[in-house]
């Protein structure tokens, strides 16, 4: 049998043991074998190709590959009672990561450089209210060097956060904007505005990130 039977993750496979290992030599031995890629279980974190862009190694990412994994493979999350969930790719994880070498692999395997990740949230005891919205991220807004961010630009990709420059006039976007008191997800929700409603960027605070999403606040006025 290739599974492994640990109390604290019951599903997590031989495989992903070796590349969280960084056991090359083992990796090519179960591939041989017929282990198939962990696809994941039920949203949860059992990814293969999570396991591989945290090990940061180009040896066991070129592994993958030869052996059919799927550079664009889209892996679900959620959180355990704090209402987050969403999704990421190979490639936003290793640019978010700064790995370099393995985005290069990625994308001349077929990754799209336009590859997204995304983060859901809604608060289940609803003291907010519902709050529920749905966040993206590109693989370049979450390049973490100039380097990456050259290799994806050089291959068409581009960025999903649009930001207002301060002191110009800006519309809301179709999935609307939530107002809070304070740059901060403790802020009250002060309004919810529709799509199309105009508004002026006065300043951009420190970026932060919430569930995985990285960027800034905007102070704005209607």
């Amino acid at each position: 049998s290739f599974q492994t039977f640990e109390a604290y993750d019951p599903t997590i496979s031989m495989l992903t043991v070796a590349i969280r290992a960084r056991q090359a030599g083992a990796i090519e031995a179960l591939l041989k074998a017929g282990v198939r890629f962990d696809q994941g279980q039920d949203m949860n974190t059992t990814y293969d190709w999570e396991a591989a862009i945290n090990a940061g190694d180009p040896r066991i990412v070129r592994l993958m590959l030869a052996y059919k994994a799927d550079p664009g493979q889209k892996m679900q999350w959620r959180s355990n009672g704090e209402g987050l969930g969403g999704f990421f790719t190979p490639l936003t994880r290793a640019a978010a990561a700064g790995e370099t070498e393995i985005v290069r692999l990625l994308l001349d395997a077929g990754a799209s450089p336009n590859a997204l990740e995304g983060t859901s949230w809604n608060d289940p005891s609803g003291s907010v209210d519902n709050d529920y919205g749905f966040e993206f991220n590109s693989a370049l807004d979450l390049a973490a060097n100039p380097a990456i961010e050259k290799l994806l630009l050089d291959r068409g990709a581009s960025s999903v956060v649009r930001l207002p420059a301060v002191g110009r006039t800006a519309k809301v976007s179709d999935s609307g904007l939530r107002v809070r008191s304070d740059p901060s997800t403790t802020g009250s929700i002060l309004a919810r505005l529709e799509a199309g409603v105009s508004l002026r960027a006065i300043e951009t605070t420190e970026r932060e990130e919430i569930g995985g999403v990285n960027a800034p606040w905007v102070r704005v006025v209607l």
